[in-house]
């Protein structure tokens, strides 16, 4: 029954026919795995291609939008950095607004975010006075209005001296002015997240560099805070320059009040409180001149003072 002839003792054929049955299984079997793999594959292969090519849509339409985004100023190729000193030197005369921003950007890194289309505009451009002496710089502030939240928000300030383009100092401040007290003249800057939580900054020249003198830091206290977490300010604190302690130096002042979304226990467990239980807190923050340091420092532990604020 074999189409050979057997080396060893001849095998029937009843004998035979279980072993090729379980050989035709494990056949089967074998080409069912296989095919299974390759089917596998072939759905893997599909899904790369189609993630190739979404990916390859999503770049153009990215080179698109920034190709309409220099459509409307001059192509930044054209300017060299000579060109950008040139244009920066004329400062604070501007008479090309487009030119100046390709070479403020151009000259100083400046990092745009332009998912969202920018709207550039050179919002300040001023002589102030910084520091005792009669010290004038070059304050210029560049917008660009819109961008995610990381990148708030959306401007930079760059101060440098009239007819040197070192700047002394880039920051990226919500808002900035000039401020007097003790005869010093002061930069007041307002630091700020996308949410609203932030603080101010007290800038004066040291050494040829900007330096705050404002005692104050994130892990203290938030003298800007428009998110509604815990709390917010009712209002924007004001901002009032005060001997406050009678010492014959002038000390800077913030007071407002502030809406109390959560109250805490005897223990300094946070709970939240019903709408009905809102409630209005006033808030007074005092930093005294300090003439030896040359810092305002707060008067007392805000911290402690307004623990029920912070969380």
């Amino acid at each position: 029954y074999l189409p050979f002839k057997a080396h060893t003792t001849c095998i029937k054929h009843s004998q035979l026919r279980p072993v090729v049955y379980i050989k035709c299984c494990a056949w089967l079997r074998f080409i069912h795995l296989t095919l299974e793999v390759i089917m596998k594959m072939r759905i893997l292969y599909i899904f790369f291609a189609l993630a190739i090519i979404s990916c390859s849509q999503e770049k153009v339409n990215t080179t698109d939008i920034s190709e309409e985004n220099l459509a409307t100023r001059p192509n930044e190729g054209q300017i060299t950095c000579k060109d950008c000193d040139s244009i920066i030197l004329e400062l604070p005369n501007i008479t090309d607004t487009n030119k100046l921003i390709i070479a403020l950007r151009s000259k100083y890194k400046l990092e745009v975010d332009e998912a969202h289309g920018i709207q550039e505009t050179i919002s300040k451009c001023q002589l102030v006075d910084i520091g005792k002496a009669k010290n004038e710089f070059i304050l210029i502030e560049y917008d660009y209005k819109d961008g995610c939240m990381a990148a708030y928000p959306w401007k930079y300030q760059i101060i440098f001296k009239q007819g040197n383009t070192t700047p002394i100092h880039i920051g990226a401040y919500d808002s900035i002015q000039s401020i007097e007290l003790n005869n010093e003249k002061y930069l007041l800057a307002t630091e700020s997240t996308g949410k609203g939580n932030g603080l101010h900054k007290l800038l004066t020249v040291s050494n040829n560099s900007i330096i705050n003198v404002l005692d104050l830091d994130y892990d203290d206290i938030h003298t800007v805070d428009s998110y509604g977490d815990d709390g917010y300010f009712v209002n924007p604190l004001s901002i009032s320059v005060k001997d406050f302690n009678h010492d014959g130096y002038e000390d800077l002042v913030f007071k407002g009040s502030r809406k109390m979304l959560m109250g805490s226990t005897e223990y300094g467990d946070h709970y939240d409180l019903k709408e009905s239980e809102y409630y209005i807190k006033p808030v007074v923050f005092v930093f005294i001149y300090d003439s030896k340091s040359n810092k305002y420092i707060a008067q007392e532990d805000y911290w402690k003072k307004y623990i029920k604020l912070y969380l």
